[in-house]
């Protein structure tokens, strides 16, 4: 885990800064040698940040209603996975091989980043770590519980019901692993 402790000469001391996520991501894309991109590669670049983003990815379509029946369900249980992880304070997500081994060719991965990044920056700004006793331990795994709590609600076929719950783990979601500073 990646948790920053003041030093105790200087207790007001600033945490190290990090790369944003949207930078990781452009950077991967810089490097990446390979003609597939697969989950797992994209979960360990993006180390414990990937927690804030999956959370958000799963969640967030859950806020606007949409007529596809069952989507909630759908998003549900993945979003139950990652909040899970949360709690037992894994260090980055985890998925099973079947999903960890899912890939895309490089050039639709890349095109998905540069029409997502523009879009990350703002989030990336708008989320600037403002609770940061919510981003250890303690504090940081009673918010997953609340959010695996949401998730499996949302995962319920209860009509329009997901609503509330998806806006509140969104929301949750800049709080729990920062995307761009510890």
């Amino acid at each position: 885990m990646s948790i920053w402790v003041p030093s105790e000469d200087d207790p007001e001391s600033k945490p190290p800064s990090r790369l944003p996520a949207s930078r990781l991501l452009i950077d991967f894309l810089a490097q990446w040698q390979g003609e597939r991109v697969r989950l797992k590669d994209v979960v360990d670049i993006l180390e414990d940040r990937a927690y804030g983003l999956l959370l958000l990815i799963f969640a967030f379509p859950n806020v606007i209603p949409n007529p596809v029946p069952g989507l909630s369900g759908i998003l549900g249980m993945p979003l139950m996975l990652v909040a899970a992880q949360l709690v037992i304070g894994r260090p980055h997500p985890w998925f099973p091989k079947f999903l960890a081994e899912r890939s895309m060719k490089t050039a639709d991965f890349r095109t998905v980043v540069e029409k997502v990044v523009p879009w990350l920056r703002k989030l990336e700004r708008l989320t600037r770590p403002r609770l940061r006793g919510l981003c250890k331990p303690p504090a940081e795994r009673l918010l997953a519980a609340f959010c695996l709590i949401l998730a499996i609600v949302l995962a319920l076929p209860i009509p329009l019901g997901n609503i509330l719950p998806a806006l509140a783990v969104s929301l949750a979601s800049s709080s729990s692993r920062p995307w761009s500073s510890p």
